[in-house]
């Protein structure tokens, strides 16, 4: 009974020494970051009838220092928070406006001075999988103008990022 017991000590003891040295030394943390910026919007109606408005400003997922210095062990995204704001915007006309993250449409119709948040669970996930793969992307705004001034448009990105090192 003794010798069991012995050997069943050994089986154990051996079992815990071989898992333990089979762990690695990863460590897991989170970062937030928020991407806010401005896309101004220079309206220049021409006399050729060419009236058709492209602005664009990136926007990087390592604007931040520590997303910047951890990059390369990011593991997964999610876009907790998506916001646009449009500033200056006088009603005046413009067909087909549109608002988009690279391919995520944001709007298709303009509202002026309040936050509208974007909630389609598919466009945060989308946006969140376009910064794992490029790190950075294109917002944009285009349309067509018919008789408008100059006006300011605001994004907000909050993310949260895990990094395993």
């Amino acid at each position: 009974m003794n010798s069991l017991k012995t050997c069943l000590v050994v089986i154990v003891c051996s079992i815990f020494i071989t898992s333990c040295s089979n762990q690695s030394d990863s460590v897991v943390f989170y970062l937030d970051n928020t991407i806010s910026k401005n896309l101004p919007i220079i309206v220049n109606i021409l006399d050729s009838g060419s009236n058709n408005l492209t602005s664009q400003v990136e926007l990087d997922l390592t604007s931040k220092q520590d997303f910047k210095q951890h990059i390369g062990s990011l593991q997964s995204l999610e876009v907790v928070e998506l916001a646009y704001k449009i500033s200056g915007y006088n009603g005046a006309s413009i067909n087909k406006p549109e608002l988009m993250i690279d391919d995520v449409m944001l709007m298709s119709n303009l509202k002026n001075d309040t936050f509208i948040e974007v909630t389609d669970k598919n466009k945060l996930e989308r946006l969140a999988s376009l910064f794992i793969e490029k790190k950075s992307t294109q917002l944009m705004f285009k349309g067509e103008i018919l008789n408008a001034d100059n006006f300011m448009i605001e994004v907000r990105v909050k993310m949260k990022g895990t990094f395993i090192e």
